[in-house]
């Protein structure tokens, strides 16, 4: 199955169709990059001028870590929880073809009611990928302390 797709123009005449899969990390394997091949490059679908190529699209792996902090009251692992399903929710919206992860977006998607501040560990910077990469996030490890200092 098919997740997502690109398509761009390289030079005159030529197509490239990137191709994003529902599985895994996101890389098409050879069968359904045949399939979309097959299907795209028909006479009665293309130009017959066109030269039409089908890839994979390249998959930037990623990890998130963050130490997050909250008063004692909350319950910890609540916590840990929430922003761990708002992250997990942000890092898929994010498994696209040209997709951008943002460290702005990752600790609004980390700081859940009952967190006082968030610091991101990974990734430290805004990821940004090229038309026919993907960002793929490898794993999420979030630890939570416990502190009362003002």
């Amino acid at each position: 199955m098919v997740k997502d797709v690109s398509v761009s123009s390289p030079a005159p005449g030529l197509v490239r169709v990137t191709i994003l899969s529902t599985l895994g990390d996101g890389s098409a394997d050879a069968g359904l990059i045949a399939t979309i091949r097959s299907a795209v490059s028909a006479d009665k679908v293309r130009p017959l001028t066109d030269s039409v190529s089908v890839v994979s699209a390249t998959v930037i792996p990623y990890a998130v870590a963050a130490e997050l902090r909250v008063r004692s009251g909350p319950d910890p692992d609540l916590v840990r929880a929430e922003a761990l399903a708002g992250a997990s929710a942000y890092v898929a919206d994010r498994h696209a073809i040209g997709a951008e992860v943002a460290v702005s977006g990752l600790l609004a998607a980390l700081h859940q009611p009952g967190c006082r501040t968030v610091a991101l560990l990974e990734p430290t910077t805004d990821l940004i990928v090229a038309e026919d990469e993907a960002p793929y996030c490898t794993g999420i490890d979030i630890t939570v302390t416990v502190d009362d200092a003002r």
